[in-house]
C-alpha cells in the first residue's frame, strides 16, 4: 500500500516535470536561446508563503546560527538547476522507493 502511494506521487511529479520541460522548451525555441525556470523560481512561484519564512531563516543564517554549510551549499546548487531536472530526480527516487520486486508481485 505504501509503495502504491510512492509510485502515484512519482507519476504526478513526473507529469509536472514534463510540463515544465515543455514550457521551458517552448520559451527557449521562441527566444532562440537556452532559457529555463530554475528550481528556486518555481519554488517561490508555487509556494509564496515560504518567502516570508525564508527571509526569517536567512536572518538566522546571517547571524551564524541555523543551517549548516553542507545544507547551504546543497540548496545553492539545487536551486540553480532547471526545475524539470530536479523534479525528474525526485520522481525517480520516489518510484525507486515504491518499486515492487518480482517476489512481491508473485506474493500478491
Amino acid at each position: 500500500m505504501i509503495g502504491f502511494i510512492f509510485r502515484c506521487a512519482a507519476a504526478i511529479i513526473l507529469m509536472i516535470a514534463v510540463i515544465y520541460g515543455v514550457v521551458d522548451s517552448a520559451i527557449s525555441v521562441g527566444s532562440s536561446a537556452w532559457q529555463f525556470t530554475s528550481f528556486s523560481d518555481a519554488w517561490e512561484e508555487i509556494l509564496p508563503v515560504f518567502q516570508h519564512e525564508n527571509l526569517a531563516a536567512q536572518a538566522i543564517v546571517d547571524n551564524g546560527a541555523g543551517k549548516n554549510a553542507i545544507e547551504s551549499i546543497l540548496w545553492d546548487r539545487v536551486s540553480s538547476l532547471p526545475v524539470w531536472s530536479v523534479l525528474l530526480a525526485i520522481s525517480f527516487l520516489l518510484y525507486a522507493i515504491g518499486y515492487k520486486t518480482q517476489k512481491q508481485q508473485e506474493a500478491v
